[in-house]
């Protein structure tokens, strides 16, 4: 009966440790998170026009394309096409 109770104490033990390891990680709970920052990457005037411009002497979405996230974390990211301010004229 004694040598159950110390398997069974550590066997609670290793599964307490590894379970308090993995929630504890901050890569687990960072995944997925959109940039809290700046999304940096290639910015263009595209021809599209829409809801968000309702200006007439700027009509054009100004978007950024392949960006990253400002804050260099891996877990962080950023929208394939993201609209930032509209503009004159499609370049």
């Amino acid at each position: 009966m004694k040598k159950l109770t110390v398997y069974l104490g550590m066997f609670l033990f290793v599964f307490g440790s590894v379970l308090a390891v993995t929630a504890l990680t901050p890569d687990e709970v960072s995944a997925g998170i959109p940039c809290p920052e700046v999304c940096v990457g290639r910015r263009i005037c595209t021809t599209d026009t829409g809801p968000n411009c309702t200006d007439p002497a700027n009509p054009y979405y100004r978007m950024v394309y392949d960006s990253w996230c400002s804050t260099g974390n891996p877990h962080h990211f950023c929208p394939d096409e993201l609209f930032i301010d509209c503009c004159s004229t499609p370049w």
